[in-house]
């Protein structure tokens, strides 16, 4: 589980990435989380500019245009990936 300092790590590094682009669909995992993530939960991101990226503790978020944040975590991965959405995905 990465710690404070490698979460700001990522989010530096993806800041560049996604500020200023358009978050246009939203897929779901069918994996099981502690709490479920569903299509309808992730709807009011659609449409929306990302305006930048912040973290608190092991958090981070994406900030909008709008109203809508979206909170992440990164997991014992300790990856965020951005891909484009044409390419297939892999299982793990």
């Amino acid at each position: 589980m990465p710690e404070g300092p490698e979460v700001e790590t990522v989010v530096r590094s993806l800041a560049p990435s996604l500020v200023g682009r358009t978050i246009e669909r939203a897929w779901v995992s069918d994996l099981k989380l502690r709490r479920p993530v569903t299509a309808a939960g992730l709807a009011p991101l659609l449409g929306q500019e990302i305006t930048g990226l912040g973290r608190k503790g092991k958090l981070f978020w994406l900030e909008t245009a709008g109203e809508a944040r979206a909170w992440l975590r990164l997991g014992m991965s300790g990856r965020a990936l951005v891909e484009t959405a044409s390419k297939p995905r892999v299982k793990h």
